[in-house]
């Protein structure tokens, strides 16, 4: 299966629309190893949350939104300035509540509590490992 999955990865690479950069598909790609790889309690507990919908979905749901008057507020949540200058200068300022550090903080303390809050916990925590999202 992991081997399947890489070649699918690989030739979504190879063919994928480079102005898009990661999008959708890097989120639900990732997405879906990771809920392959989660325990089965943990799958039962996300299950009762999210009913019918998928785990993939969710990883997405947080770009879907960030444009809606309702969630304008989330916009910066989904990356990081991350000034530095090697060796002489590196600083991140991680208690700040506007970027997607404090957000995949925040969020994965919340995730227990909501669909909503789940997947931008999910979203998050994918943006922090995006090399465009933590950057200078």
């Amino acid at each position: 299966m992991l081997l399947l999955a890489l070649l699918v990865w690989i030739l979504a690479l190879a063919t994928a629309n480079l102005v898009s950069a990661f999008g959708n598909f890097a989120h639900r790609l990732i997405a879906t190893l990771v809920w392959e790889r989660l325990e089965p309690d943990t799958r039962i507990g996300i299950r009762s949350l999210i009913g019918a919908s998928s785990f993939s979905s969710l990883a997405c749901w947080a770009d879907e939104v960030k444009h809606q008057p309702e969630y304008k507020w989330t916009q910066r949540l989904h990356f990081a300035d991350m000034p530095d200058d090697p060796p002489t200068y590196c600083a991140v300022d991680f208690t700040a509540d506007d970027n997607v550090v404090s957000a995949a903080i925040n969020f994965t303390r919340r995730a227990r509590k909501s669909k909503e809050d789940l997947a931008f916990m999910i979203h998050f925590l994918m943006d922090l490992h995006m090399p465009m999202h933590c950057s200078p």
